[in-house]
């Protein structure tokens, strides 16, 4: 069998059980992650529909209280306001009541499949059903009783009475400790799952073991059999050619093997024996050492110069006469004497390094030098060959390279210094702009929110310029800088919003850094000017990340939130129309999501 074809197999056996190994990883732990997953997912969605029921039913109970306060104020010097705020109230708390009725629905009416449930599971499930027809029952008596508080429009007094002496004590002493039931039931189950999970994980461990074991031990058993067809015949070629190599042109090669060793040492064998016949003369070996390119010196064990080639003393401007026999530091410059003197010392033969020689007229040229032992016929007589190739050429071309770099590196940081200025003064004139306008233009917002959007361009030309490498700027700092321009702009008294940062170290090119800069303008003036009407106070929250090449930028705040029918694919405004243009520009995927309290957007893209 061939060399290659063992190799060739012992490498696919190889492959096959890492394979093997890491296929069985692989399956393994997809089962314990899609277990993990949907047991999360799961409990994500049942803890949710608690939090929804308490808070409609907290909401019931704290609407019914307004409405009461409400109607109080009816007799007070603003009836009609006061009655306005008692129907809002009562529409809020029957809205609170639906909703509840119908989350308690949807646990009722839920069917899982309870043939792939673990038995400890089931009765969890079988709990959680009896809480939901024990929780319908005393929410239709709850929801009665607020449903006749209603009815009872007139008499406040007694509205009070049914409130403080029946409703609110029912609403504590029955529904909560309902609800606090269901909670630690919920817990039981997610430990549970989580038990599972571990049994299930220790499980795939040790399996994973075994396949490992057993892959390390066949992979021995062919390591071993590798060593006997292919280790032992290079050992003995290796001798063969030592003895060979050392002179005796008599030592014949034997391999026993049907492969590319034994060719190679026939070949072996043919060229001792062509050596054997015929040797190469000293005149043409010296020609063929004077024709050299390179410059060569050999020396004795005393650093005496004994033989040059001619390249040496056209470079130089040195005879034969005047080098032989002198030492060889005569060549080299002092700067680097001690240098050589150490690498020869350490013995690091035929390793390249850099080194100046010196001419005769005392000029310093560099030089790639290397050097390498040799022995005479009769081993004692040891003497070291320097060769060394002339790099002036390559020298002087790394420093125009170099020199042209700078300079183009130095007219790119001006060219987005001057980029940065020629829109700091855009921004200005959009600013004097604003400030010959009455305050109550309406041409002042879009007027700002211009100069915002040429302030997020300028400020990457200004981080383009100061960074290092002209290509790439850090998007944590920049949003940092981003985002405090954009807070003094819309600071107001009327109204403190807090701006939150999780930003992780990412950087941008250029291509990238625009659009992406645009788009988070967009996206946290959109907050300012929508998600706080009517609100005294409130937090946008921007977070960065980067995982396997993806970069996420996400806005969030705890606004009023976006209406049920929101789409941001049909919005006509100017900012959304610029928001879906970058999104395509820079082939990002872009999500909203928003509920009553708040709104979320999220822009996913590649780096490159």
């Amino acid at each position: 069998m061939k060399l290659s074809t063992k190799l060739l197999l012992s490498y696919l056996a190889v492959a096959f059980l890492v394979l093997l190994v890491g296929a069985g990883s692989y399956i393994l732990n997809i089962q314990i992650k899609d277990g993990l997953i949907e047991d999360s997912q799961r409990s994500i969605t049942e803890l949710q529909r608690l939090s929804n029921l308490e808070f409609n039913l907290q909401n019931s109970l704290l609407f019914t209280r307004n409405f009461l306060v409400e109607k109080n104020r009816e007799v007070d010097i603003l009836p009609g306001e006061a009655q306005l705020r008692s129907r809002s109230a009562e529409n809020a708390a029957r809205e609170n009541l639906s909703k509840f009725s119908a989350i308690l629905d949807s646990i009722r009416t839920e069917k899982p499949d309870l043939d792939n449930l673990d038995g400890t599971l089931r009765e969890n499930y079988d709990l959680l059903v009896r809480f939901a027809d024990s929780l319908e029952g005393s929410f239709d008596l709850y929801s009665s009783l607020i449903q006749e508080l209603f009815e009872f429009n007139e008499d406040i007094d007694l509205m009070e009475e049914m409130f403080n002496t029946t409703i609110e004590p029912y609403f504590r002493t029955t529904l909560l400790p309902i609800l606090d039931e269901f909670r630690e039931n919920q817990a039981d189950r997610v430990e549970i799952q989580m038990s599972l999970l571990r049994a299930q994980a220790e499980q795939n461990i040790r399996i994973i073991i075994i396949i490992t074991c057993i892959a390390f031990i066949l992979a021995s058993w062919l390591a071993y059999l590798m060593y006997h067809s292919i280790a032992r015949p290079l050992k003995n070629l290796t001798v063969a050619t030592h003895e060979i190599g050392a002179g005796n042109l008599d030592k014949r090669i034997q391999i026993g093997t049907n492969d590319e060793l034994e060719q190679l040492g026939a070949s072996f064998n043919k060229m001792a024996e062509n050596l054997n016949k015929s040797m190469i003369s000293r005149e043409y070996v010296n020609n063929i050492l004077q024709s050299m390119g390179d410059m060569l010196v050999v020396v004795n064990s005393k650093y005496d110069i004994e033989l040059i080639n001619r390249s040496i003393a056209e470079t130089l401007n040195y005879s034969d006469a005047e080098l032989v026999g002198n030492k060889l530091w005569t060549l080299i410059s002092n700067d680097y004497i001690s240098h050589v003197q150490e690498l020869i010392k350490q013995g690091n033969e035929k390793s390249s390094f850099e080194a100046h020689y010196e001419t005769k007229e005392g000029v310093e040229i560099p030089v790639i030098l290397s050097f390498s032992q040799m022995k005479g016929m009769n081993h004692a007589d040891k003497e070291i060959v320097f060769v060394a190739s002339n790099i002036t050429a390559q020298k002087e071309a790394e420093k125009k390279v170099s020199q042209s770099l700078k300079e183009k590196e130095v007219l790119l940081a001006e060219i987005h210094h001057r980029v940065k200025n020629n829109l700091a003064v855009i921004s200005g004139l959009l600013e004097m702009q604003v400030w010959n306008l009455p305050d109550d233009d309406k041409s002042i917002g879009p007027l700002k929110e211009s100069q915002l959007r040429i302030h997020s361009i300028a400020l990457v030309h200004e981080l383009l310029y100061q960074s290092e490498t002209l290509a790439e700027i850090k998007l944590d700092e920049y949003i940092e800088k981003l985002l405090y321009a954009i807070k003094q702009m819309h600071k107001t008294k009327e109204k403190s919003i807090d701006v939150i940062t999780e930003l992780a170290p990412v950087r941008l090119t250029i291509h990238k850094a625009i659009p992406t800069s645009l788009l988070l303008n967009e996206l946290v003036i959109n907050s300012y000017k929508h998600a706080f009407n009517g609100l005294f106070e409130g937090e946008i929250k921007v977070i960065l990340k980067e995982r396997d090449g993806v970069i996420e930028l996400s806005v969030e705040d705890n606004g009023v939130g976006l209406p049920d029918d929101f789409d941001p694919f049909q919005q006509k405004s100017l900012g959304m129309t610029l928001i879906k243009t970058l999104v395509q520009q820079i082939a990002a995927e872009f999500e909203v999501n928003g509920s009553g309290t708040g709104a979320r957007f999220v822009v996913s893209f590649k780096e490159g």
